[in-house]
């Protein structure tokens, strides 16, 4: 019988129950020191204690004795696989719930553990950093995760686990409360009391073990000093010094790897060189911009194609490159620099939209867009998000394709799209925003070029906190050779819901139905409600408005997610577009509201005509 190994077992089994030592040898009727010299591994039980000990922790002997350990091991390293390869590929979710079970199988394995709170902490957000939480549940999410972190350290004597706890607690809390962020990260070693630097201390560049251990510590530090000078990068106004240090950390690249062996070094370059194209673009100095956003997605496009093995250059030629073991954010494979989309203002340059088309396309049809205001209207494709009131003015009062909206959510948010060049219509919404401002928690301005936001007239009054390109853009449909031919299957039909009809729908779940009811309870008689049905089941909908004259716009697309993935929503688009057509009326998908309805648009021939710039504000004190 192995001492070490049975003290373990009986130590792990007695935290798992949360036992003390006291407790365990009232039990046994032994003393309690006699219990910490079991676990210390300088005694152990007698062997016709055994079968008492394990009926009292409800295990098997073997397991007391050790015996079951290596296939236990076997289990764990088969789970921590499995969320490798999970996380290889970007299925955070899936990963998630592997951990979540794995906790509960093995509540004292603190490596299980560790990873779980790592996985938690990332849970919440989306592919690019967004969340829908509140603060108040961030707040909450912050403090479990830190208490994970705790019982690591309370009861785990693993120095490296140990130590990832610390990482992790020191960067949840400073989400709100930085100096005990700082607090616990100063309890970590420093850079030459690590693991690796020791190592270095007592190895030598002779076997291949050591050679690869070597240049994972350089290709490491490289890495490490791009992430620090980014940091110092950020520290500057510059753009000049931005471009300096951007330069200075891709030639560590180049330095250390000839004949460009960089393997995961591409990716890291094409962050410095997207880093230094936003630098570039700062400066007006638009080709030069091009350029490096060229570079960085040639990088990234490299590293994408980078073969599992060993590297070619003096410092890699002994380093294992192994895909699998790299972790994604994304489930997506695609290789873009923009992962969020091109919603970086400096880029408009890269995305001049004209919406000339658009515009000779209402004249064309002697169509003019109204001007009227309008309460509890749901906004296509946001589940619960209602808007309050919308209201359009124009410069004399009368319907015009040059105005200014208010639109009011039940966030509390008033969200102003500038329209017109009308300069006193401007100053008059501007000075009424500023004026009502007090309202809302966010004000939010609207315009079809960045321009807008540089001009004096709004500096005057305003001043931006953040600004974005829409995610999505307006489409229109501008004749119907534009609309595709589709086929619908036998066991799908669409119909145009009568007036008389739409009453058996006002009952349908709000939530489930993307605001059906509401929808049609704040209506006109004039709306068209379109019901897609699959064997005679309702699968999704389709409302649209009749905004002026004979102009229709899609005011909602819905199509429950365990339905998506069969083209409804383009059978919906397509036949409500033909019906416009067919009655010399003129179909209008207006903004798209996610990738899904942006996809549903595309597919059913709409064209993107024009998509607006965004930026969060806050008053100016010094304003009129």
């Amino acid at each position: 019988m192995n001492t070490l190994n049975i003290g373990a077992v009986i130590k792990t089994l007695r935290r798992e129950r949360g036992i003390t030592q006291e407790r365990l040898a009232e039990y046994l009727n032994v003393t309690p020191q006699a219990v910490s010299r079991w676990e210390c591994g300088l005694a152990m039980p007698d062997i016709t204690a055994v079968p008492t000990i394990a009926a009292f922790f409800g295990v098997s002997c073997d397991r007391l004795l050790g015996t079951e350990q290596d296939d236990r091991q076997a289990r764990i390293d088969a789970i921590r696989q499995e969320t490798q390869r999970l996380a290889s590929l970007g299925k955070k979710q899936e990963q998630f719930a592997l951990l979540q079970e794995a906790v509960r199988e093995f509540p004292g394995e603190y490596s299980l553990l560790l990873d779980y709170a790592w996985a938690l902490s990332a849970s919440p957000y989306d592919d690019f950093g967004e969340t829908e939480l509140t603060e108040e549940e961030l707040r909450a999410l912050h403090e479990q995760v830190i208490g994970l972190g705790k019982k690591i350290l309370d009861d785990c004597t693993d120095d490296r686990l140990r130590a990832g706890a610390l990482d992790l607690m020191s960067m949840e809390y400073m989400s709100f409360d930085p100096e005990k962020a700082q607090a616990t990260a100063q309890r970590l070693p420093d850079f030459r009391t690590t693991r690796n630097m020791a190592l270095f201390r007592l190895w030598n560049y002779d076997t291949q073990e050591h050679k690869a251990f070597f240049q994972r510590n350089i290709a490491e530090l490289a890495d490490l000093l791009w992430l620090h000078i980014r940091t110092v990068e950020w520290g500057t106004d510059d753009p000049e010094k931005k471009i300096m240090l951007c330069e200075k950390a891709a030639a560590v690249y180049h330095t250390l790897y000839e004949d460009e062996d960089f393997r995961y070094g591409w990716y890291m370059l094409s962050q410095i060189w997207k880093t230094e194209a936003n630098a570039y673009a700062d400066l007006g100095r638009e080709e030069d911009a091009l350029r490096l956003l060229q570079k960085a997605t040639d990088a990234l496009k490299r590293f994408e194609e980078v073969p599992d093995g060993c590297g070619t250059s003096l410092l890699s030629d002994c380093l294992l490159f192994e895909r699998g073991k790299l972790i994604r954010s994304t489930e997506s494979s695609d290789a873009s620099v923009f992962p969020g989309g091109l919603n970086d203002p400096r880029y408009a340059f890269l995305r001049q939209v004209d919406n000339a088309s658009f515009l000779q396309f209402l004249e064309d049809e002697s169509i003019i867009r109204n001007f009227y205001t309008c309460d509890n209207i749901v906004n296509a494709g946001k589940p619960g998000y209602a808007i309050k009131s919308m209201s359009f003015y124009t410069a004399d009062g009368t319907p015009s394709n040059s105005y200014i909206s208010f639109c009011e959510n039940i966030y509390d948010e008033i969200i102003i799209e500038i329209k017109t060049n009308n300069r006193a219509l401007i100053y008059a919404a501007l000075c009424e925003t500023k004026n009502i401002s007090g309202k809302y928690k966010k004000i939010l301005f609207g315009a079809g070029s960045y321009d807008f936001f540089e001009s004096s007239i709004f500096k005057k009054l305003f001043e931006i906190k953040k600004s974005y390109l829409a995610e999505y853009g307006v489409f229109a449909q501008f004749s119907k050779s534009n609309v595709p031919m589709i086929s619908v299957p036998d066991n799908v039909s669409i119909e145009l819901v009568s007036d008389t009809e739409k009453a058996s729908y006002a009952d349908y779940d709000e939530d489930l139905w993307d605001g059906l009811p509401s929808l049609i309870k704040y209506g006109n008689d004039t709306d068209m409600l379109f019901v897609l049905k699959e064997n005679g089941e309702v699968c999704g909908y389709l409302m649209a408005n009749n905004s002026y004259k004979n102009i229709y716009d899609i005011a909602n697309l819905f199509v429950p997610e365990q339905y998506r993935g069969k083209s409804y929503g383009t059978y919906l688009t397509v036949t409500f577009s033909n019906h416009c057509y067919d009655n010399d009326l003129i179909p209008h998908y207006g903004t798209a509201v996610s990738k899904y309805s942006e996809a549903v648009a595309l597919k059913s021939g709409f064209e993107e005509v024009y998509r607006q710039y965004f930026v969060d504000v806050k008053v100016r004190p010094s304003g009129v």
